[in-house]
């Protein structure tokens, strides 16, 4: 079980799984397998949630390669029929499409819009063998995009010099997070399952620009600590696909992007980027790739 008995860390290096398995005894006896009673550090970083597993534990679905990112501005009918025409393409492992909060909680409790958007595009893409992934785009520049109980809530929102509305995460007393973990849960109950889900990640990081500091009660550790606490959430919800946070940016503070980063490892989840670009070297979520590319599925737009 790894256990030290000077209750130090046990420093791993290139590992991406570590799988305790069942075995036996010299007489044949069976030994279960046993949970890790230590810790596996890399790099300083507490990687134990994400390497180790135990027989009892699902695997993570796993396809690496290209994925499609359809046109957020596209009707469902236009996507599907991107997707058919692409769909018999060897080079593209699955679909990447975006979905709004209000397409998925139309209002307080009612998550019907999973089952009709997210459920219903699982079941197409798997008519071609293809895998999709999930994009929860929490901003926007439209109220409309929001439920409707929320778009008028004082405190619910802040919108940003860019034009976007950012629910306030930040502040736990404006209840929003707490709402939108509740969506997670859902999305997690209703389509974790079906092994077309690949990963579910979260829209990019930054607020607004880079150096700007959103108004009323943003700041930036409480933006971390947010991000922080929908992947310890979104880590125990889904069981058999990854959750992924988009950290390229944290607005007004970029030094936080390595702590983003690495909270998003420790929750048991893994991090990624938009904007992927050789000439854009101006995001700093692109030095932590190689730091956790043995030991996390990084995935980019």
């Amino acid at each position: 079980d790894l256990s030290q008995a000077n209750g130090q860390p046990v420093k791993v290096g290139g590992l991406t799984q570590l799988k305790f398995t069942d075995g036996s005894t010299s007489g044949g006896a069976l030994l279960p397998a046993q949970p890790i009673q230590g810790r596996l550090t890399q790099n300083g970083v507490d990687v134990t949630s994400h390497l180790a597993t135990t027989t009892a534990t699902t695997a993570k679905k796993f396809h690496p390669g290209h994925y499609m990112m359809l046109n957020i501005g596209s009707t469902s009918a236009q996507q599907r029929s991107l997707i058919a025409q692409n769909a018999t393409d060897p080079n593209i492992a699955g679909f990447q499409i975006c979905y709004t909060w209000a397409q998925l909680e139309t209002g307080p409790g009612n998550y019907s819009g999973i089952d009709s958007t997210i459920a219903s595009d699982l079941a197409y893409v798997s008519q071609f063998g293809k895998q999709l992934v999930v994009q929860l785009q929490y901003k926007s520049k439209a109220l409309g995009d929001f439920p409707v109980d929320l778009q008028g809530a004082p405190g619910a929102f802040v919108q940003g010099s860019d034009g976007y509305y950012v629910p306030n995460f930040w502040d736990p007393a404006a209840g929003v997070l707490g709402r939108y973990l509740t969506l997670l849960q859902q999305i997690a109950a209703k389509c974790d399952a079906p092994p077309s889900l690949e990963i579910v990640n979260l829209a990019e990081s930054a607020t607004v620009d880079a150096a700007t500091t959103l108004g009323g009660t943003y700041t930036t550790p409480g933006w971390v600590s947010a991000l922080q606490t929908i992947a310890q959430t979104a880590a125990a919800a889904f069981k058999t696909t990854t959750f992924e946070e988009y950290i390229n940016h944290i607005s007004g503070d970029d030094s936080l992007v390595g702590t983003a980063c690495a909270n998003a490892i420790k929750a048991g989840c893994t991090f990624g980027g938009p904007d992927i670009d050789p000439s854009r070297n101006n995001i700093p979520a692109y030095d932590y790739y190689a730091q956790y590319a043995a030991t996390a599925h990084l995935g980019s737009a």
